[in-house]
């Protein structure tokens, strides 16, 4: 199961996730770069009451502004100098982002814009920073040149306005200028775009880094679209029984709009749920909540805890993804935590269970894929190892009392049915290499139709334990009934052989029956009228490969002598070998059809 997650881009940290991966019943996801591309392009600035649009998609170079002064100049060089990414070009016009994906967006806009953001940051020298924190929510940086010390702020509308008092003009904010922002924000966020807030201030020498008194300089608006997988991976989910929850820290409105574009927004589901909102409740009023709301935003690591908090308790076997260090006690308090691999931290990676290579929304839904395939392999395999040796068991039982009874003895001792060499046989050469292909089992069509499995559930339910014992007995009737046609004293004796052929002829047909009753076990739900799963290439290969290893057995006289068995007739083994497929599958599959119909 792990080398398999492997090769699809996740790396198993912790081996019991795989098979928990099965159970998911809600998997808690972040937005930008899982469920979006996290490919950022600024589409729009918002400066001094004018909206001014961007063209260009992604980091491709080529691309114009419809308006530019003073002021749109000075909120690009504040995104540049406020920013720590950087840009590889190339010769075609395209860039590749170094760094935050949102930095190299604003060198993009710098490019699209004629400014040399290379020179700027030249002459700007950075003297400090105060990092972007999810708490914070912004990023400031204070630079130099030619003396002068100058601080640059971005970061969300709801951190950063608080903090300005003047506009591009050192005007006082009024509150009509404050109306027109916070509209403008709300307009981006309703279009899908993610709002920023871009500010300054002068910074005296001596003077402490502070971030107070800031001088306003715009918004920029981003887009991040969703990946196009995304859409069906949802609805991958919602068939196969599972929540997907989307928690981010952007704008409710911008997380609602991404939310429906992926199809995760319920039909009464008006609106997203804030962090704040969930802080005021407790208890079954945030429980109520988290049932009915699947899109959360302005949401905080801490918050996001009480939230898997709040499912868990529930009974939700959760699946969460995270990539900063204060995602980590929320990843190692769900049931499997998700790193993203390309973006994650390494605290974060240490806290998980599963690491994505390439941080996608599908690889997650993949891997609870393989984790239901891995447990229905594991399922089969015990299935069609107990079906095979509850035949045998009840063979050997009611066998050897039989010949007791009946009298049936060979040079002097009971007739039993097998011997321990024959037996033998069977475990190593029958069981082993099927059993060994059904854990290389491929991914069911069916597999992510039915609901998550209850981790508190046996691994063999009833209707498996009906399936194996009904085979089981199918097979040890078969065997029995053969060897009573064919013993000399047989209670319906039809053909009158030498015990040793009879034995051997009934030892070839009960392992080829064990060998066709594998095929029971490639899908445990339907029969082969009702669409069942073709068995995997691997199985069939198994099946061939131990069937003929057997034919051998009966045909060759030094393996048959160590044996114990005589060399069986052709059209014996001919007979044999057509008719049990019908005898072994037919009751099978009509066990299989009874217990769907019920």
């Amino acid at each position: 199961g792990a080398s398999k997650l492997a090769k699809n881009n996740v790396l198993c940290r912790q081996m019991s996730a795989v098979e928990t991966l099965g159970s998911v019943t809600t998997i808690v996801t972040d937005k930008t770069g899982t469920l979006t591309k996290n490919e950022m392009t600024v589409r729009s600035l918002y400066c001094d009451g004018k909206t001014i649009s961007v063209s260009g998609d992604g980091y491709h170079l080529e691309g114009e502004l419809s308006h530019t002064d003073e002021q749109v100049e000075a909120l690009i060089d504040c995104g540049v100098l406020a920013s720590g990414g950087s840009l590889e070009k190339d010769s075609q016009q395209q860039a590749t982002a170094v760094g935050d994906p949102m930095d190299a967006a604003f060198l993009v806009l710098a490019e699209k814009s004629g400014r040399n953001w290379q020179t700027l940051r030249g002459e700007w020298k950075e003297i400090d920073s105060l990092p972007f924190s999810s708490e914070r929510a912004r990023v400031s940086i204070l630079r130099e040149r030619d003396g002068h010390r100058q601080l640059f702020v971005k970061g969300s509308c709801d951190t950063v306005l608080p903090l300005c008092t003047t506009d591009f003009q050192g005007r006082p904010l009024t509150e009509e200028q404050l109306s027109a922002i916070r509209k403008a924000e709300h307009s981006f966020a309703e279009k899908a775009l993610r709002g920023l807030a871009l500010a300054r201030r002068s910074v005296p020498d001596g003077e402490e880094m502070k971030e107070e008194s800031l001088q306003f300089l715009g918004l920029a608006a981003f887009e991040d679209p969703p990946r196009q997988e995304v859409r069906e991976a949802v609805e991958l989910c919602q068939k196969a029984g599972i929540r997907v929850l989307m928690c981010t820290g952007d704008h409710p409105k911008t997380a609602q709009a991404i939310a429906s574009r992926v199809g995760l927004l319920e039909a009464d589901e008006k609106q997203a749920l804030t962090g704040a909102e969930i802080a005021e409740l407790e208890g079954e009023a945030l429980a109520q909540v988290t049932r009915k709301h699947h899109v959360f935003a302005r949401f905080s690591p801490q918050q996001k805890l009480k939230l898997v908090e709040s499912l868990i308790e529930q009974g939700e076997v959760v699946a969460m993804t995270g990539d900063g260090v204060n995602d980590a006690p929320a990843l190692k308090k769900v049931h499997v935590g998700v790193a993203m691999g390309k973006s994650g931290t390494a605290v974060a990676v240490e806290a998980s269970d599963l690491v994505l290579t390439d941080d996608r929304f599908n690889t997650i839904v993949n891997a609870v894929k393989e984790g239901r395939v891995v447990y229905g392999n594991i399922q089969r395999f015990i299935a069609f190892l107990f079906s095979g040796n509850f035949g045998v068991v009840v063979a050997m039982f009611f066998g050897s009392l039989l010949a007791g009874f009946f009298d049936l003895r060979y040079n002097g001792t009971i007739l039993l049915p097998l011997s321990a060499a024959q037996i033998l046989w069977m475990n190593l050469v029958t069981d082993g290499a099927p059993a060994l292909a059904f854990a290389m089992g491929r991914s069911s069509e069916h597999v992510m139709t039915h609901p998550p499995r209850n981790p508190k559930d046996p691994i063999l339910s009833k209707e498996i334990w009906r399936l194996v014992f009904s085979s089981g007995f199918v097979l040890a009737a078969l065997f029995l009934t053969l060897l009573d046609l064919l013993y000399i004293g047989g209670v319906f004796t039809v053909v009158e052989f030498d015990p040793v052929y009879t034995r051997t002829l009934a030892f070839y047909a009960l392992v080829t029956a064990r060998l066709v009753n594998a095929f029971t076990f490639t899908d445990l739900e339907r029969g082969i009228w009702s669409g069942a799963t073709l068995p995997n290439s691997y199985l069939i290969g198994a099946v061939l490969f131990s069937w003929l290893l057997t034919l051998g057995l009966v045909s060759f006289p030094v393996a048959a002598d160590f044996f114990g068995l005589a060399i069986l007739k052709f059209h014996h083994v001919l007979y044999a070998t057509l008719t049990i497929p019908a005898l072994v599958l037919l009751p099978s599959n009509m066990v299989k059809f009874w217990q769907r119909k019920r």
